[in-house]
């Protein structure tokens, strides 16, 4: 019940500086193997449960593995590289580079650090499939994935 004792320093806090939680604004997501059944409250009304949440634009899930966040951000980066596509009718290595740069990398950088893939099978789902009819070849890379290659060099210019 410690947290919600804080919870009720924070309403005492609130209430001297006339800032106003709004309780159905305010919720619970216990990260880890939490089986707990604690209600916690906010001026008498119970706080909601949940698994994930989006905060300043990353998924964060109760696990910390942010799948959810990575998923969300492949399928951006495909619905974006379908546009590509279907918009132009020829595209040289310099037109896709040029693309990639504008339109899918800031997707993909965003908050990287927070979701990077370490696990084999989210390394693979980030990773194009050259069997799929919507893969755009990248020529400059000898098949490896432009994003893969950039999450590289990103890694290693923040180390």
């Amino acid at each position: 019940m410690i947290l919600q004792e804080d919870i009720d320093q924070l309403i005492i806090w609130s209430n001297k500086w006339l800032l106003k939680f709004h309780p159905d604004k305010c919720k619970v997501l216990k990260v880890g193997p939490v089986d707990d059944n604690i209600e916690y409250t906010l001026n008498n009304t119970k706080l909601e449960d949940i698994t994930h949440e989006k905060d300043i634009g990353v998924t964060v899930d109760k696990d910390l593995k942010f799948e959810m966040h990575m998923q969300a951000k492949i399928n951006k980066a495909t619905s974006v590289m379908g546009i590509i596509r279907r918009s132009f009718s020829y595209m040289d290595c310099s037109i896709f580079t040029k693309l990639y740069k504008a339109l899918i990398r800031p997707h993909m950088e965003y908050a990287n650090p927070v979701w990077s893939p370490s696990l084999k099978k989210n390394i693979i789902a980030v990773k194009p499939n050259p069997f799929d009819a919507n893969y755009i070849g990248d020529l400059t890379t000898q098949g490896k994935s432009l994003i893969i290659i950039h999450q590289q060099r990103l890694d290693l210019s923040l180390a």
